[in-house]
């Protein structure tokens, strides 16, 4: 019988790890209370431990891939967290501007990466230099059409605005773009590789659709009357003596433990399903995440947020301080720092990466939409009828009565501040961006001229490394720019917008004042 015989570590194995564990957190939380970006810190210690900058001297290649997995474990939670603390009255009354935002999300990148058409790549001296296909460009796209679930999250709950409109905005659209790029991403692989099947194409699209419809089905005639059902047997009657909020839903009979066990069942059988059907994994977290909170948390005005509190108790502080800065660290793993820098690349990824923010940057705009309509429908009540000889009589001799002035309506406020939190918020890609152009290269999708029938690009080696070739991998190389600047940039500006909306607020704890623009929690809450 085969068996793993346990032998101690050696020190040069423990020594860099604790050391990396431990900068990694130092940089978080030195950079959160500065510019609340704490990931950058995170990505920049794993550019400094990764293959490369120094290779496997720090951290060998096994420790950096269990890396990678623990750091996905804490993508997927933080997801679930979105989920669960997503604010689902919000997210209805906000539901058509979540899908402009998407929408602009999704397609100024690809407008904007038709720039790559127009920048030569040199291949040789003597050779003239080739231009970027057509597929290259829309894979290019693809890529910068993602947004850092990771940075999204992170920043909203640094801020304490996951349950305010413009929190539940930002969350959906992101959720919405990274969808459309799963699907995007497959349609990029079989044009890369020639294939003509249209179920390969379209099956991601499918599954996250139906993955999402029997997330509502299971949610409404299945979990919740089973829900009731359990808690029907197992209710407590508290009476007036014994306080149980801390530990027992009163009112359901369900402790946080057990609450625990439900919850994150159903976060294993969705992520399951979702990857046996190969829908979006992130997707059925955050599915899973917003079901147990229908389910658990019927009213959103009861004293005692269960479903949050049972997150922070079990979750939260291994995701904390383990799990997504690993998550953070990996995407550092996976920038290829030492070949960004060739000329012919440098400025093309400057500009390039300019044009992708500047493509984010512009989701914010679909918040003057709500502040324009409601400011014209405002000046259409100011034009009042023309007064009568009464009113005019009673004007003459004075007011029979006080005026009331609580019938004044309020003079909406111009959203700039909310829209660039908006916009600075879905500027960062992260690792799914990742993700997608590693995918691109390896198809081919990313290829200076058109390939010949038959021929594709040779399959990553076996040990999981890619040797990167910088005058094949320029334009592989010019996304990397952009999803560095982007996913660094992003939170910065993000940061800044939250300080200053922080320093002009009084404290309101992160509950929603009915629009944009008046949602957002005191220092003391973070």
């Amino acid at each position: 019988m085969a068996y793993l015989p346990y032998v101690e570590p050696a020190l040069s194995i423990i020594l860099p790890l604790s050391t990396f564990i431990v900068l990694l957190n130092l940089a978080r939380n030195i950079l959160d209370h500065a510019l609340y970006c704490g990931l950058i810190g995170e990505i920049i210690i794993g550019i400094l431990f990764g293959l490369p900058t120094s290779g496997t001297l720090l951290l060998s290649q096994p420790i950096q891939e269990t890396v990678q997995c623990l750091g996905y474990l804490g993508l997927v939670g933080l997801v679930f967290e979105g989920g669960l603390t997503t604010d689902l009255g919000l997210l209805r009354k906000t539901i058509w501007t979540t899908l402009a935002a998407g929408a602009v999300g999704i397609l100024a990148p690809m407008i904007l990466s038709l720039s790559l058409l127009g920048m030569q790549f040199p291949i040789s001296e003597g050779e003239k230099g080739k231009y970027s296909t057509p597929l290259a460009a829309f894979s290019a796209s693809v890529a910068l059409c993602s947004t850092s679930l990771g940075s999204t999250f992170i920043i909203l709950t640094s801020a304490n605005m996951q349950k305010t409109p413009v929190g539940t905005l930002i969350a959906g659209a992101a959720m919405i773009d990274d969808v459309l790029v799963l699907v995007m991403v497959k349609i990029v692989i079989a044009l890369g590789q020639d294939q003509s099947d249209v179920w390969t194409i379209v099956r991601p699209a499918v599954s996250s659709l139906g993955l999402i419809l029997v997330a509502v089905l299971m949610a409404l005639f299945i979990i919740r009357p089973l829900w009731h059902a359990i808690c029907s047997i197992f209710a407590i009657d508290r009476g007036d003596t014994t306080p149980l909020e801390d530990e027992i839903d009163a009112g359901k009979g369900i402790s946080r433990h057990t609450g625990f066990l439900l919850s994150t069942l159903m976060l294993i059988v969705l992520v399951t399903l979702a990857a046996y059907v190969e829908g979006s994994v992130l997707l059925a977290a955050f599915l899973a995440g917003a079901v147990v909170r229908y389910t658990w948390q019927e009213n959103e005005d009861m004293l005692v947020d269960y479903p949050t509190r049972m997150f922070e108790e079990y979750y939260k502080p291994i995701m904390d301080y383990v799990f997504i800065p690993f998550f953070f660290a990996s995407i550092g793993f996976s920038i290829p720092i030492s070949g960004m820098f060739v000329s012919s690349v440098a400025w093309k990824g400057l500009l390039y990466s300019i044009l992708m923010f500047i493509a984010k940057g512009v989701v914010g705009v679909v918040l003057y939409f709500d502040y324009f309509t409601e400011k014209w429908t405002l000046n259409g009540k100011r034009k009042l009828p023309k007064p009568t000889d009464h009113e005019q009589q009673i004007s003459q001799h004075g007011s029979p009565g006080p005026v009331d002035h609580s019938l004044k309506p309020r003079v909406p406020k111009a959203p700039h501040l909310d829209a660039i939190i908006v916009g600075s918020t879905m500027i960062a890609r992260g690792g799914f961006g990742f993700l997608v152009a590693s995918e691109a290269q390896s198809s081919g999708a990313l290829a200076l001229k058109s390939k010949s029938a038959g021929e594709h690009r040779a399959p990553a080696p076996r040990d999981g490394i890619h040797t990167l070739d910088v005058v094949e991998d320029q334009i592989f190389l010019v996304i990397i720019w952009a999803l560095v600047l982007c996913t660094i940039a992003g939170p910065i500006v993000s940061g800044f917008a939250v300080r200053r909306k922080l320093a002009g607020k009084k404290c309101e704890c992160g509950i929603a004042q009915g629009g944009f623009g008046e949602d957002i929690a005191c220092h003391l809450c973070l």
